[in-house]
C-alpha cells in the first residue's frame, strides 16, 4: 500500500500529487480540460498564500476543497457574464431569461434560493460565493460565530429540505 502520509510542514508537501488532485477535482465540476487547469492553478496559488492554515496532516483533502471552490467559482464568473448586474447580490425575479433558464439544476437551484429568507441568501452567498469563513462571517455580520454557524447550519437544511421536495 502506497504510504500517502505528508508531512505537516509545508516545506514537506508533495506539490506535484497536490497539483494533479486539485486538477481532478476542478474537472469534476467543469468538465474542460482548460478551465480545469485555470481553476487548478488559481488553488494552488490560493494554498501556496494559506499553507499556514492548513491543519492536517495530509494537506491533499483540503487543497481539493480550495480547488473545487475555485472551479465553483470559475463556473459562477462564466455563468454570470451573461447575466444582468445583481441588486445586492441577489438575482431579481425573471433575471434568468435565456440560456441558464433551460439548465434544470441551476433553474432548480435559483428557485429555491429564491425561497429563502434575505438574511439566508445573503449568508449562503457570502459563505460560497464569496468563500468566506465563519470567523470572516461573523466579523461582516457583526454576530458571534456560534450563530453564524447556527443560522448557515439552518439556511443549508432549507435548501436541502426545498431541493429534495
Amino acid at each position: 500500500m502506497a504510504d500517502h502520509s505528508v508531512c505537516a510542514e509545508p516545506s514537506g508537501w508533495d506539490w506535484a500529487r497536490l497539483r494533479q488532485a486539485c486538477v481532478r477535482e476542478a474537472m469534476s465540476v467543469l468538465r474542460h480540460p482548460d478551465d480545469a487547469e485555470e481553476a487548478a492553478q488559481e488553488a494552488m496559488l490560493r494554498s501556496w498564500r494559506k499553507m499556514d492554515q492548513c491543519r492536517a496532516e495530509d494537506p491533499a483533502p483540503w487543497a481539493r476543497q480550495i480547488s473545487r471552490n475555485e472551479a465553483l467559482r470559475l463556473a459562477a464568473q462564466r455563468s454570470r457574464s451573461e447575466l444582468p448586474v445583481l441588486v445586492d447580490g441577489l438575482l431579481e425575479p425573471g433575471a434568468l431569461d435565456g440560456e441558464l433558464e433551460r439548465v434544470p439544476l441551476v433553474e432548480t437551484v435559483r428557485s429555491a434560493l429564491a425561497q429563502l429568507t434575505t438574511a439566508d441568501q445573503l449568508l449562503i452567498r457570502l459563505r460560497y460565493t464569496e468563500d468566506l469563513t465563519q470567523p470572516q462571517l461573523a466579523e461582516v455580520l457583526d454576530l458571534p460565530e456560534g450563530t453564524v454557524k447556527i443560522r448557515l447550519h439552518r439556511a443549508r437544511a432549507k435548501m436541502r429540505e426545498l431541493l429534495v421536495a
